[in-house]
């Protein structure tokens, strides 16, 4: 008898566990903006950075960076616009310098690193990067790494931006995936977790020599795995058997449209498109590295009829989001 209590205990945590592991997490929105401050509206956010309480955004628009506090509040709206040796274009991406205050903006258009203050100050004189078309850049340290899309040479470049020097190239090792939408490269311990963007999407894992050590396929993930295998009816036509027969076709595609790390969570911003009508899965998944393998954690269900392209957590249940359709960012809260 007690054999049995046991048993049935033990099926008990572990079912527990289980669900535990995949919990179900919606979510509330708390404030919406589709301008700044009154004269300048919200256009195409492409990166959000949240840094000492602040919260930046790079709006290609606006060709600025614009600054709030967690409220979503304008404080301020930086950054020269021009072909200048002190302006930009096109800010695209945005860094946090570790042990700095300060943060970086990559502009993709010319290709050059700007270093400006928290308070919109430009930090000595920009970096001008080695690149044809830059792809999956990452900050690790003080170096500045990124893809060359045109260059078959090198995996990704390295610049020391601090010394204002190229490092070596760098090429993966081992065999890793190509993607054509590039990776999200993300370091954690003394490895770099990949996670490359197209369907079917899958993580990988790199050590510090750039070895892949280990691969995780994400359509083990049931959600994923259904839009993968989707498929509609093609125009081509079979005959057979005095019958016309429409041959279906596999469309399902899922995209990683933003990847974070936090708190050595790995949160990936899902999107879908099945035949001929562009589906959103408004879902954010969230992955642990645990006992050597990616564990699913938790499923983020964002706002339905919604389109999000990129998103940064403000803490454990906090986000801010740009939702893309409507062009409003978006503060939402995690409903436990």
């Amino acid at each position: 008898m007690k054999k049995l209590l046991a048993i049935i205990l033990l099926i008990g945590l572990t079912s527990i566990t289980s669900l535990s592991a995949q919990e179900i997490i919606q979510t509330k929105v708390l404030k919406e903006i589709q301008e700044y401050n009154g004269e300048d509206f919200v256009v195409n956010v492409t990166d959000i950075l949240f840094k000492n309480d602040h919260i930046f955004f790079s709006d290609q628009g606006l060709t600025s960076i614009l600054k709030t506090d967690a409220e979503l509040n304008f404080i301020s709206k930086f950054g020269e616009q021009g072909m200048g040796p002190n302006e930009m274009e096109k800010p695209e991406f945005l860094f946090n310098t570790e042990g700095s205050s300060n943060l970086l903006v990559l502009d993709t258009r010319q290709r050059k690193l700007l270093e400006y203050s928290q308070d919109g100050k430009l930090i000595g004189s920009p970096s001008t990067l080695e690149a044809s078309l830059i792809r999956h850049p990452f900050l690790h340290a003080s170096v500045f790494y990124y893809k060359s899309a045109l260059d078959r040479t090198a995996d990704l470049k390295a610049y020391d931006f601090r010394n204002k020097k190229f490092l070596t190239d760098i090429n993966f090792k081992g065999d890793f995936r190509e993607s054509i939408l590039g990776r999200d490269i993300h370091p954690f311990k003394n490895q770099f977790i990949s996670v490359v963007n197209y369907s079917p999407p899958i993580i990988e894992m790199f050590n510090e020599e750039w070895e892949i050590i280990d691969a995780f396929d994400l359509s083990e993930n049931p959600t994923i795995a259904k839009r993968v295998a989707y498929k509609k009816n093609s125009d081509i036509k079979l005959s057979g058997s005095g019958q016309s027969q429409v041959k279906p076709v596999a469309s399902g595609v899922v995209i990683i449209k933003c990847s974070r790390f936090y708190k050595n969570k790995l949160y990936l911003l899902t999107s879908t498109m099945d035949g001929r009508e562009d589906t959103i899965i408004n879902k954010i998944f969230t992955y642990q590295f645990q006992n050597n393998t990616w564990v699913q954690k938790e499923q983020i269900n964002l706002p339905e009829e919604s389109s999000y392209s990129t998103f940064a957590l403000l803490d454990n249940r906090r986000i801010v989001a740009f939702e893309w359709e409507n062009s409003t960012i978006q503060l939402l809260e995690l409903v436990r």
